[in-house]
């Protein structure tokens, strides 16, 4: 069985511990947003809506192949393809 946040393998993860992994992360997120805001800002540049668009598919095509492509590392590793790989 997985590892759980409490770390007991029960099943039962700490909620004290996932509101601060939680909490953490959105922390972290809105970090990096703050920071590229900032940078974005003090840089004299203009972007088109063109180019924001193409950013913008840019970013959810990333996205889509990222999802894909864990999709396929799970479904190899529930199917078994992976387990005689490496036995030579």
């Amino acid at each position: 069985m997985a590892a759980t946040l409490g770390g007991q393998g029960d099943g039962k993860g700490s909620p004290v511990g996932a509101v601060v992994l939680v909490g953490s992360l959105f922390a972290l997120l809105a970090g990096t947003i703050a920071f590229a805001w900032h940078t974005w800002r003090m840089m004299d540049v203009e972007v088109g809506t063109g180019g924001l668009v193409i950013a913008g598919i840019g970013s959810a095509f990333g996205i889509v192949l990222g999802v894909v492509l864990m999709r396929l590392c799970y479904i190899s590793s529930r199917r078994g393809y992976d387990d005689e790989a490496g036995k030579d």
